[in-house]
């Protein structure tokens, strides 16, 4: 028996001793077989034929295997990410594997390689002689990178130096190796005065990257910088002392009559030890004063404000000068006594003048310094000298002439340091003409006795 294709390079046959007839596809298409056995004793030759068919080949009938990786997730990196190949294999042929991002795109051998954050479809399409055409699609994720969002600074203190409330990002982001840019940006998250504050912190790339929480929003922390407290036992502050201060008047207390002092406010000079820094009144503190206008002790509060808080308080004096005030008699008396009268009075105090002394033969026309009567308001303002300005009390006096009248004491004579002497001009005249007399007498006298002696 024999076995005949009509086009081997599509199938082959062959008989085997049993007479079992394989017929062998090589290719598509359609041939013919035909099987003959030959005339034998009582057998005629007989032959027969029939049509084969050869199909392509497919995953269906298992001659062709193809493995589709499952949907993979990856992170981004900033680097090209692949997903896994397509694998197959084919019993009779090499089987091919291209791909492409789009189903009608291109295809190619390479696997496509992505970057960016996000989920991407791989088309594939398998070929192989003798082979029906595979097709189909899967799926290639880069997940975005997490970040753990900054949490803010608690406990700071103002200490004259620039603080972080929220740190800046240690992570750069960038593509292809090159990373220049922080992965988030933080506004006001750096500050130096006390106050309370609120960071802005942003993602620099919300399409790779995102929060741990899996938002991309920008984020906002409230952070705070505190006051430095300045207490009695604070040590860091220098404050110094303030100067005793000279009360001076103001205006007269309508209800007293007295002259009220001025407010007294003086500076206080307050550093701040740890920086080096000299305090602002209005900006770093407030001053309070009690007491700061009449004489005695006052008290100076510094309130302090903007990056300190707390207070600290000085005492301070005020005071009021003492003027002495001279009464010269002036060749009177206060019973009996000649000396002048001192009295010390404050200033601006408003007095009486006092009474009079009294003088024998004399009355009293003023007090000079200037002119002021027993009784008469005077306001204190320095140290000051009064004299006694008398008037003789009428009397005839006759002189050498005949001729009569009183006399005044003027005070020109004040037995004061300032010039003034005692008497009058009266004795004085007396006093002239009696010594005239008296020398008058002594060359009369001695020109007689020259004359006896001759």
């Amino acid at each position: 028996m024999t076995a005949s294709s009509s086009d081997e390079s599509i199938a082959t046959v062959s008989i085997d001793d049993d007479g079992k007839v394989t017929v062998t596809a090589k290719k598509t298409g359609t041939t013919t077989i035909t099987v003959t056995s030959p005339a034998t004793g009582n057998y005629n030759e007989a032959s027969t034929s029939y049509t084969v068919t050869v199909s392509k080949g497919s995953t269906d009938d298992g001659t062709m295997v193809v493995t589709v990786p499952e949907a993979k997730n990856v992170t981004y990196n900033g680097g090209e990410q692949s997903p896994d190949a397509v694998v197959a294999t084919a019993e009779e042929s090499k089987a091919v594997v291209t791909y492409s991002t789009s189903e009608d795109g291109d295809y190619s051998e390479s696997v496509p390689s992505f970057t960016d954050a996000g989920t991407y479809t791989i088309y594939y399409k398998v070929t192989a002689d003798n082979y029906e055409d595979v097709t189909g699609s899967y799926t290639f994720t880069i997940d975005k990178k997490q970040i753990e969002a900054p949490t803010a600074q608690t406990g700071l203190t103002y200490n004259g130096d620039e603080q972080t409330g929220v740190e800046d990002a240690d992570e750069k982001v960038g593509k292809g190796g090159l990373f220049s840019d922080l992965v988030y940006t933080v506004e006001d998250g750096k500050k130096t005065d006390a106050g309370d504050y609120t960071a802005t912190v942003t993602l620099t790339d919300p399409d790779n990257y995102e929060w741990s929480d899996g938002t991309t929003d920008a984020k906002t922390l409230d952070w705070s910088i505190a006051s430095k407290t300045i207490d009695d036992d604070y040590e860091g502050l220098a404050i110094e002392e303030v100067e005793d201060q000279k009360w001076e008047a103001d205006h007269i207390d309508e209800s007293t009559g007295e002259w009220v002092g001025e407010e007294k406010r003086p500076k206080p000079t307050v550093r701040d030890k740890d920086t080096g820094e000299i305090l602002t009144e209005g900006e770093d503190y407030e001053l309070v004063y009690e007491d700061n206008e009449e004489e005695g002790t006052a008290t100076l509060t510094i309130n302090f404000i903007g990056n300190y808080s707390g207070s600290r308080s000085l005492d301070f004096k005020i005071v009021r000068e003492v003027y002495t005030l001279y009464f010269y008699p002036h060749g009177g008396d206060w019973n009996g006594s000649t000396e002048p009268l001192t009295i010390d009075y404050k200033d601006h105090k408003i007095i009486s003048i006092p009474e009079a002394p009294t003088r024998d033969g004399y009355t009293f026309v003023e007090w000079r310094g200037s002119s002021y009567q027993p009784g008469d308001e005077y306001t204190v303002v320095e140290d000051h000298k009064f004299t006694a300005i008398w008037e003789k009390d009428e009397e005839i006096k006759t002189s050498e002439n005949g001729t009569t009248g009183s006399g005044s004491d003027n005070g020109s004579d004040a037995d004061s340091s300032d010039g003034v002497k005692t008497g009058d001009s009266n004795q004085v005249w007396l006093i002239a003409i009696i010594l005239v007399l008296a020398a008058a007498e002594f060359i009369i006298l001695a020109v007689k006795r020259r004359r006896e002696d001759d």
